[in-house]
Parts: C-alpha cells; structure tokens; sequence
C-alpha cells in the first residue's frame, strides 16, 4: 500500500503535467456568461498572450490588435477573446501555408462546440486581401470556421478570397449562429453543400453585408450563404452560382428570415433553381422573405431569363434599389375608382405587379 504522501505527491505531479501539457490558461467566461473553460488551479503556468498581438488585452474595452497576417493566425489561441484589425492584411502568403491547406480558419464546431469562435472581431474596415484555404475534407471552413451564437463579426472586407470545404464553406464564416455585420467578401468559394459567399450555413444574423464573386458546390449553393434558418437582412449577391440541387442567387435553400436583399448574376443548377432562392419547401418560408428580389433582366436562370419567385424587370428593379428599397404601388399600376383592384390591362401591367404581392412561382 502506498502512504498518503506517496499518494498525495503523485496526484500532484499527474495534475501539474497534465496542466503543462493542455497549457493552462485563467477563466475565459463570455460575456453573457454561459460559456467558460477551466480555470488555473496553478498560477505560475499561465499563459500571457498579450505579446502575441500588436496591443490590447483580449477585453471588449481593449482587444487584442490584429496587425500582420500571423496574429491574425493567432486567434486559434484564444477563442473567448475580443480582437480588432488596426491595418490592411496581405494574406496571400497564406497560399504556401500547411502544405498547401492554406490559413487554419479560427475556430470550429469539434469537441462539443468549445471549439466556436465566441469573442468578437471588429476588422474596423481594413481589408484582408487574398486569404488562401484549401481544406476539401473539412467541414466549417472560412476566415471564421464556426462562431457562436454569443459571437459578433463585424467590419471586415476580404478581397480576392479563395476558400474550398466541404461542408459548411463562406468566404467569411462557415457555420454561422453569432452576428454577421457589415461584412464584404469579393472571390470565389467553393465546396460540397452549405456553400455561399459571405456564409455557408446561417442559424444567427447577417446583416448589411454583401458578396460578389463565383460560388460553386453540389447542394445548397447561394451567392451569399448555402443555407439559412436565421436572418438575412439588408444584403445582396453580385456573381455567378453553381451547383446541383437548391440553388440561389442569394441563398440556396431558405428557412429563415430574408428582409430587403437582392441578388445579380448567373444560376445555374438541375433542380430548385431560383433568381434569389433555390428551395422554400418548408411551410412558412414564402411569408418569411420580404421586400426582397432579383433583378430578371441581369440575372439567367439555367441559361435564360425565367421568372422565377421574387423576380423583378429592370426598371421597377432600379427604382426600388435607388428609393432605399421602399417602392409605392400607385406608381405603377391604375386603382379602379371605388375599389381596393387595380387594373391589369396590359404586358406591362403584368410585369409591374411582380413586386407587390408574392409570386407563387
């Protein structure tokens, strides 16, 4: 039998190594305080993370500065932080990275979803330019791979980006369940399913945010996100998209909330094929998506110009983009005197009632 001692010292030891070896850090908790990691038990193994950035301390008084590409890497250290760009990003080294894999995207969905991104970033309008990732097999891939529903992304522009996944791929966010706003994504991204521009799968909030570029995968392909069950709202999509089956110039399949968004550019696909969404099936998604369109005459639907749900002429298009999105009925179309009708005489008149009422498709 051992002594007490004995036994006292070698559950001291095992608890100091094992410490050592995960890299003991103090409490992270979040900021709505549901989230936290283990605290040091042991002090001295602390690890101070402050000289890994350009300043700041991790708060959302003062976060950590973001000054050159491999701080910018360095996120991964710390995912319950607050961090900030203090200047322009040339990420394109990031091609020769990980043999070829490119930049590690800052967080994930494994162990349980302790792995999210669940501080905020503020890119503060710098532009990060040309960022490199090529993980195939991977699911949850962008700059961001899965953050949080406590997280907020916010003011970030990415230029000439070239991100391919598997599953769950954005140009900025892979699975979204935080905030997503004022946020621009120019490139391509690619994948499998759950593939848009900005944002491959939304649960959370997008918002004022916009992506242009090629977008291409297999299912639940969008210009903006693959696959939404959140909010989407003030946003558009500039490029052509690619895929299979639910296929949108903005959002490829739709469950959530889409408010005041449009989309421009090339669709293509075999089924569920859509000017602004691919697939609505699910009961209530076509009273989900308001004051929202495609414009019929810039974008081709499989090659041709289809009238496709929440499609749009160019003329009444141009006028709700450049009256802020609000666009009056008695504008476009004659009201019988006495009645709430109005009268539907012409080709014109067909087309000028598009947007004031929703089209079953």
């Amino acid at each position: 039998m051992y002594s007490k001692r004995v036994v006292t010292l070698l559950l001291i030891f095992l608890l100091l190594s094992s410490c050592a070896f995960i890299g003991l850090r103090s409490i992270r908790i979040d900021k709505k305080g549901t989230h936290f990691r283990i605290p040091n038990l042991i002090t001295a193994y602390n690890v101070d993370l402050r000289s890994s950035f350009a300043g700041g301390n991790g708060t959302e008084n003062d976060p950590y500065q973001i000054s050159n590409l491999s701080q910018l890497q360095d996120m991964n250290l710390d995912l319950f932080a607050d961090y900030m760009l203090v200047r322009d990003i040339d990420a394109s080294k990031t091609k020769d990275w990980n043999n070829g894999k490119g930049f590690y995207p800052i967080g994930d969905d494994s162990g349980a979803g302790g792995n999210r991104f669940y501080g905020s970033f503020n890119g503060k309008g710098h532009n990060i330019t040309e960022l490199y990732i090529n993980r195939s097999p991977w699911y949850e891939t962008g700059l961001f791979g899965c953050v949080s529903n406590n997280a907020y992304v916010h003011n970030i522009t990415l230029v000439d980006n070239k991100v391919n996944g598997h599953r769950d791929v954005g140009g900025i966010v892979g699975w979204n369940c935080g905030i997503v706003e004022n946020c621009y994504a120019t490139g391509n991204v690619t994948g499998d399913g759950y593939v848009g521009g900005l944002v491959g799968s939304n649960s959370g909030s997008i918002k004022n945010c916009y992506a242009t570029g090629n977008v291409s995968g297999d299912w639940d392909v969008g210009g903006l996100v693959g696959t939404n069950i959140g909010l989407v709202r003030n946003c558009s999509a500039i490029g052509n998209v690619n895929g299979d089956s639910s296929v949108g110039g903005l959002i490829g399949d739709n469950r959530g909330v889409v408010q005041k968004c449009y989309a421009i550019g090339n669709i293509s696909g075999s089924w569920d094929v859509g000017g602004l969404v691919g697939s609505y099936k699910h009961s209530y998604s076509m009273d989900q998506i308001s004051n929202s369109f495609y414009c019929i005459n810039y974008i081709a639907v499989k090659n041709k110009h289809y009238v496709t749900p929440f499609g749009i002429y160019k003329t009444v298009f141009e006028d709700w983009i450049n009256s802020n999105k609000s666009l009056n009925i008695d504008d476009y179309l004659f009201q019988i005197p006495g009645t709430n009708d109005y009268n539907i005489s012409s080709v014109s008149d067909m087309k000028n009632m598009l947007q004031f009422g929703t089209f079953p498709g």
